[in-house]
């Protein structure tokens, strides 16, 4: 009985291909999904409020939409070599989610923001934003206000261009 078991395992493997060597084997390369895209990372994110002070400096930024008609200006830099998709957002707390999206733009090689991006954006009385001076889109966000001043987060937001991995920071600033 113990030898019949042992012939049987023999045979067994002698038919896997596990008794000896042949050189047709076939080498299956299984690829392992990579990311498509560097992952981008924030470094830097600077927010210069409508009065002209900067997010490093003390207190924090005020938008005012009578204040040089509520232009303020967002700084930042990415950590990345590919192209990614930059958001813009506003949100009453320092949260993504329920967050209200104000644009977006496709930044990276060959674009006009690189790994150092450089965005105007407008704050407006009826509590509304655009950054983007040629479409002029207003983005209501009045449904997070309940009494001006109040204290908002804007959001920036940087993706890969599918989406697979996003990251995002935010500063605080007062909506007058």
């Amino acid at each position: 009985m113990k030898f019949a078991l042992f012939a049987l395992a023999a045979i067994t493997l002698a038919g896997c291909g596990g008794a000896g060597y042949s050189d047709d084997y076939i080498d299956d390369y299984i690829e392992v999904d990579e990311p498509i895209y560097d992952r981008p990372q924030i470094e830097f994110f600077e927010l210069i409020d409508t009065f002209g002070f900067s997010s490093f400096d003390p207190g924090t930024p005020v938008l005012n939409p009578y204040e040089d008609d509520g232009w303020f200006q967002v700084n930042w830099e990415a950590d990345t070599r590919d192209d990614y998709v930059v958001e813009y957002r506003v949100n009453d707390l320092p949260s993504i989610t329920g967050s209200v999206l104000i644009d977006s733009e496709t930044c990276g090689p060959g674009f006009s923001c690189g790994r150092e991006g450089l965005q105007f954006c407008q704050y407006n009385a009826d509590i509304s934003m655009t950054c983007d001076a040629d479409f002029r889109v207003d983005r209501s966000f009045d449904h997070k206000v309940f009494v001006l001043p109040q204290s908002l987060f804007f959001i920036i937001q940087l993706c890969t261009p599918d989406f697979v991995f996003c990251e995002y920071t935010f500063e605080e600033f007062t909506a007058e």
